[in-house]
């Protein structure tokens, strides 16, 4: 160790040490989000659409076409080498276009394209018995020295607290039923700027 402090790390440590415990302001700053975000949320064809909530200005995303592009023919690379991969994943993103969750970027080759591209890669989960293969978006891709779209959103309040709660009054009652809800977050279209 070169003797410097990794402040991330111990702010992540010291946020874990005092789970439930947030300050006035977090709490306040947490409430306003969430308010923001029912004001901003409707049902629409039979699916929610809300705003982003920028925490900053959204100009400072940069285009990170390349870094998609580069991601993409990685993942046609493992295409080539697994027939059955593929096919899931051609599979996923025709229903997924046919659902809106996602949309063609038309970008001719030697041309800019505006925008920001989400890069995607499979998850295999092979112990699985319905989902083998789900598609992950990183929203976090971006150039060195530049900033992501995480980055410009806020991430909501921390539901740990509230996953405690939910497992100790899991063991309250005899009987006990869950549910895995299919895509749920692809399930949130975006709604306006």
């Amino acid at each position: 160790m070169d003797g410097k402090m990794d402040y991330d790390k111990i702010n992540e440590f010291w946020e874990l040490e005092n789970m439930g415990i947030n300050s006035r302001e977090n709490i306040n700053l947490e409430m306003q989000i969430l308010e923001k975000f029912e004001e901003n949320t409707t049902y629409t064809n039979g699916r929610y659409e809300t705003k982003l909530l920028w925490k900053d200005d959204q100009s400072q995303l940069n285009n990170n076409y390349e870094i998609a592009k580069k991601r993409l023919f990685n993942l046609n690379d493992k295409f080539k080498r697994d027939k059955n991969l593929y096919l899931n994943y051609k599979e996923i993103i025709q229903q997924q276009l046919k659902d809106g969750i996602v949309e063609y970027a038309n970008c001719e080759p030697n041309n800019t394209c505006p925008g920001y591209f989400m890069p995607h890669h499979a998850v295999i989960r092979e112990q699985k018995e319905t989902t083998k293969v789900r598609i992950c978006f990183d929203a976090s891709s971006k150039s060195k020295g530049q900033v992501s779209l995480n980055d410009l959103l806020y991430s909501g309040p921390n539901l740990n607290p509230e996953l405690l709660r939910i497992v100790l009054k899991f063991r309250i009652g005899k009987i006990a039923m869950r549910a895995d809800i299919q895509c749920a977050l692809l399930e949130i279209g975006k709604k306006g700027k």
